[in-house]
Order: structure tokens, then C-alpha cells, then sequence
């Protein structure tokens, strides 16, 4: 290979690991696809977040039940809170991304050994064209409490302005 080949793939990779740490910073734009967060409890009761860009904007979406372990049980019967919205909905969750630093989760997967009992997590999102995925057992990424307030708090302000 080349020199010249070399310090190009070389630049490349730097471009891209600068990218990444833009996003990570939260100075560059954060868009998505898809985001799912499961909780898993030791009672066997799944919480899932999900948020979807949809055509012209997003939606948010919170299940509480245990459609993953009953057959009998659809995960749309478990829906306990939707928002959907236009492109301020959409910018709104890009922000929660963004300053939660999700983009920094890819590739985290720890437990507590300690803990006999508790709940576990998967993490998965499309975002800027990149899947990220991150699990864990009784442990956690930097900002996962605050990715989840800020989206719990989402959901629960939307549903106090239909009530209004």
C-alpha cells in the first residue's frame, strides 16, 4: 500500500473518531431512527421505551407487562402511555439524546456480580445512521436515570396537556 494510501485511510479514521467524539460532546446534531430501552425486573414484568421517527415527526411509547414471557399477552395490550407529535417532538428527543450522551452507551455491557436480585437493561438505537447497543445487570451507563426521567417526564407532561 501506498504512502499516500496510508495517510488517507489513516485521516479517515481520525475524521471519524473526531465525528464521534463531537457526538459524544453533544456538538454535533443528533438524529434517530429508532430507540428501544427494556428493563427487565426480577418480578419477570418488562418496561420498554421506545421512540420512533415517524413521517412527520416522532412518537414516544412506554409498555409495563409481561408480553415477552406469556403468550397470551401482545406487547400493544401493554401500552400504558403514547405521544406522538410533529418535528418539535422529534427535536425534543434528538436534545434528550444528546445531552444523555446515549451515543457513548455503544458497547456497554456490565452486571453486579453483588446483587442477587434486581433488573437489567438493552439499549438499542439507530442513531445518525449507527446502531448502539449496551446492555447490563443491576449496572448502568453515565446518564441512564436521567435519559430515563427525561423521557418518563416527556410522557407524562404530553399526557397533562391532553387532560388541560
Amino acid at each position: 500500500m501506498s504512502i499516500r494510501r496510508k495517510i488517507k485511510n489513516a485521516m479517515k479514521r481520525v475524521n471519524a473518531i473526531m465525528d464521534s467524539n463531537k457526538i459524544k460532546s453533544g456538538r454535533k446534531e443528533i438524529n434517530f431512527d429508532t430507540v428501544t430501552l427494556s428493563i427487565s425486573h426480577a418480578r419477570s414484568d418488562v418496561e420498554e421505551y421506545e421512540l420512533l421517527k415517524t413521517e412527520n415527526g416522532a412518537r414516544a411509547s412506554f409498555y409495563e407487562g409481561f408480553w415477552r414471557y406469556k403468550e397470551d399477552v401482545d406487547r400493544e395490550d401493554c401500552l400504558q402511555k403514547r405521544v406522538e407529535g410533529g418535528k418539535e417532538l422529534y427535536d425534543e428527543i434528538c436534545g434528550i439524546l444528546r445531552d444523555c450522551e446515549v451515543v457513548s452507551w455503544d458497547g456497554f455491557n456490565k452486571g453486579n456480580r453483588h446483587a442477587l436480585d434486581g433488573s437489567s437493561f438493552i439499549f438499542n438505537a439507530m442513531i445518525n445512521g449507527n446502531e448502539i447497543y449496551a446492555s447490563g445487570e443491576n449496572n448502568y451507563p453515565r446518564k441512564f436515570r436521567d435519559f430515563i426521567s427525561a423521557v418518563k417526564a416527556l410522557l407524562d407532561r404530553e399526557k397533562d396537556n391532553d387532560e388541560k
